[in-house]
């Protein structure tokens, strides 16, 4: 589903009018792709929230501006370290038929078996890069752990995807792992200690 957000051509640059825009609620952004000039704009602050809570990161945009409509992704946001509130967002036009590369979340779902037996999940990759047409970028890629055991890892090359979207990160990559108890650790380290000492007195 196609997002509309609103738009109006920014004139001034000057730091104040940027802190008068952020007051009414605008955020300073830039617009632009291979058929289309950069463009200084600005666009409502509660709308691009709304799309970012509803229909996430990669959500396809509908940019109202001087009465033309702009087909565009989120391509990058920067955020006020100390507030974390967004200062300003790129947005890139797209042409529908023509492939992107994109960065799209993993999102574990399900109770891993392993993770029941004491175990501990560790996500080591939080997002993978894809290739897709904008149409068919996914919001996020859920990956299923409901029957990973204790030492069992998924890789990239695990993921399913649904033939509409290549996954351009190395197969190789760790996404996620079933680490083993902690306890399990110490006592297995507690046990070499005693093997160790017994060998010793033996040799002794």
């Amino acid at each position: 589903m196609t997002a509309v957000i609103h738009a109006k051509e920014r004139k001034s640059f000057t730091n104040s009018s940027r802190r008068k825009a952020r007051k009414q609620g605008q955020i300073p952004a830039v617009i632009y792709g291979k058929k289309q000039e950069n463009k200084a704009i600005l666009v409502s602050e509660s709308e691009l929230l709304k799309i970012l809570r509803e229909q996430g990161r990669n959500a396809m945009l509908n940019i109202q501006l001087d009465g033309e409509n702009h087909q565009a992704l989120l391509y990058e946001l920067q955020h006020d370290p100390m507030k974390n509130t967004i200062i300003h967002a790129d947005f890139y036009v797209v042409d529908m038929d023509d492939e992107v590369d994109i960065e799209v979340p993993i999102v574990l779902i399900g109770e891993a078996k392993g993770v029941r037996e004491g175990g501990v999940l560790q996500q080591t990759t939080h997002e993978v890069e894809v290739r897709a047409k904008p149409a068919h970028i996914p919001s996020a890629i859920e990956v299923d752990v409901t029957n990973l055991e204790i030492d069992d890892t998924i890789h990239v090359q695990d993921i399913q995807t649904d033939g509409q979207f290549k996954i351009l990160d190395e197969p190789e990559t760790v996404v996620a792992t079933i680490l083993p108890p902690e306890n399990e650790d110490l006592d297995t380290a507690d046990e070499q200690k005693s093997e160790e000492k017994e060998d010793g007195a033996v040799e002794e």
